[in-house]
């Protein structure tokens, strides 16, 4: 796997799995800005991206390792990545909110 840039925000995703293609393709359209970069789960994890990744855990649940070196998991992951766009990040905010994670 070849360096993957500090400035973007890496996802996770089974590129064998259609829902996670769907997933991918929406988010390619909304980052103008270079921001997100896919990669595919298995090489991911065999390219070491970050120690606490569990190939189970990664396979359950979407996984975006941040620029800080940050992960966030599941539904922190999809808020985390819809606050990047200027089109969903309200959807974002609001989804980060305790109250509404908790539902």
């Amino acid at each position: 796997m070849d360096t993957i840039s500090i400035k973007q925000y890496v996802v996770l995703y089974d590129d064998k799995c259609d829902a996670c293609q769907v997933g991918t393709h929406w988010v390619r359209r909304l980052d103008r800005r270079g921001l997100v970069r896919f990669v595919g789960l298995d090489e991911g994890l065999r390219g070491g991206l970050h120690p606490s990744l569990q190939a189970e855990e990664c396979r359950r649940l979407m996984h975006v390792v941040t620029p800080d070196g940050r992960v966030w998991v599941g539904w922190e992951a999809v808020t985390g990545l819809a606050r990047l766009f200027p089109v969903t990040w309200m959807v974002g905010v609001v989804g980060w909110w305790r109250p509404v994670r908790w539902v």
